[in-house]
């Protein structure tokens, strides 16, 4: 395990121009929940150079990477988001000041992407034979107006092969490993509300609190 451990930190740090040089450039790409074609094509294409056989768009715009994934029914996902909560579809404003990069959305979860997109092709260049199957997801519509529908897809694609999940989210500082969910609620005020099987999580505080 110690040999690994530093197998991957070597890999990383010699990776280490590329993940921002690629940081740099996806950052720039917009990507509002409902809207991530472009991100989508651009991760599709990355995975593809660096090796990567059997990745899918599917029809919610989630990239799905299945890695040692075929006949398995105990799959663990891997996932970071390809939307942002800016509505822009021109290119996103990008500057680097101080050793710092600022861009729209890209903590949240633009970087993670990266992180994620050379996990898989440091697995794949590595060689690496995980005792079961992997999904390297990159998934559309996680923030609040997207209401996951890209994690609802892969449920769905993937139903009852699914066991463990690490969504890689925000920063590096904490990491949360109790299920997490929302209740949906409808407004007195307004019968005729949606039902909240398709609330999002943005909508449904709105429709309550509004009179």
């Amino acid at each position: 395990m110690k040999e690994l451990n530093q197998a991957v930190l070597s890999w990383m740090e010699a990776h280490r121009d590329e993940y921002l040089s690629d940081l740099r450039e996806l950052a720039q790409i917009p990507a509002p929940s409902h809207y991530e074609d472009q991100r989508a094509a651009w991760v599709k294409a990355w995975l593809e150079r660096h090796g990567a056989t059997g990745v899918v768009i599917d029809e919610a715009k989630n990239v799905i990477f299945p890695f040692h994934a075929e006949g398995c029914n105990d799959l663990t996902v891997f996932n970071a988001h390809l939307d942002v909560v800016f509505p822009d579809m021109e290119p996103l404003p990008f500057h680097e000041a101080d050793g710092k990069y600022f861009a729209p959305g890209i903590g949240d979860d633009t970087a993670n992407v990266i992180a994620l997109l050379q996990m898989a092709a440091m697995a794949i260049e590595m060689d690496l034979q995980p005792e079961k199957g992997m999904l390297f997801v990159f998934n559309s519509c996680e923030e609040g107006l997207g209401n996951l529908k890209g994690t609802r897809q892969l449920m769905k694609d993937y139903a009852g092969r699914i066991t463990k999940w690490f969504a890689i989210d925000g920063g590096l500082d904490s990491y949360i490993n109790k299920a997490v969910g929302s209740n949906a609620m409808r407004s007195p005020s307004r019968p005729k509300a949606v039902t909240p099987t398709v609330l999002s999580a943005i909508a449904t505080p709105s429709i309550t609190w509004r009179k």
